[in-house]
């Protein structure tokens, strides 16, 4: 009796466990960074001028691969209204 309580706590927990990591692979969102049109700190454009947020560490890796397409200023910062590229 006793064996058959631990193993089924046993399995529950495995249980658990799995669905829980595969909850948090389910909320994994990743960027297709090949449809950003322009970034900034706040977020990026994308190739059909839709506007997207994202969070620092995604513009952190798009800011390292495509510097010369990022700006390090919010997308409706008032001093770069202007801007060629400010949509």
């Amino acid at each position: 009796m006793r064996k058959a309580l631990k193993d089924a706590a046993i399995i529950v927990a495995v249980g658990t466990v799995l669905t829980v990591s595969g909850l948090a692979i389910a909320a994994t969102v990743a960027i297709d960074f090949g449809n950003v049109s322009i970034g900034y700190a706040d977020g990026y454009r994308d190739t059909n001028n839709g506007w997207h947020s994202w969070g620092a560490a995604d513009a952190s890796k798009y800011r390292k691969a495509h510097g010369d397409q990022y700006h390090a200023w919010r997308h409706d910062d008032p001093k770069h209204q202007g801007d060629a590229d400010h949509k």
